[in-house]
């Protein structure tokens, strides 16, 4: 039997199978498939859920504001370091995507 999501509120989520409740998607997520995802983490502020520390890391920058990486020509910052990548080839005339 296929085990569905389902969000009753804006903070309670629901399994459509046992209709048991979680405050955070990440814990439905392991409910649903506990051997699968044990490795997942859910950010503190608003809950969302990554797999890699390193991605939790990179979206918490954005709650908390700040912007470790930035430009030696203009001085903008940024949150992520593969956005100042994509800013420094503009600086550069490099198109940042192939069409």
């Amino acid at each position: 039997m296929e085990k569905r999501l389902s969000e009753i509120t804006s903070e309670m989520f629901q399994c459509s199978n046992c209709f048991e409740s979680f405050q955070l998607h990440s814990h439905l997520l392991k409910h649903i498939c506990p051997g699968k995802l044990k490795h997942i983490i859910a950010c503190q502020h608003c809950g969302k859920t990554f797999t890699r520390q390193s991605s939790l890391v990179d979206h918490i920058r954005l709650h908390s504001g700040v912007k470790p990486f930035s430009c030696g020509y203009c001085g903008r910052a940024f949150a992520k370091k593969y956005n100042l990548c994509v800013h420094m080839m503009r600086h550069k005339g490099e198109k940042p995507f192939n069409c």
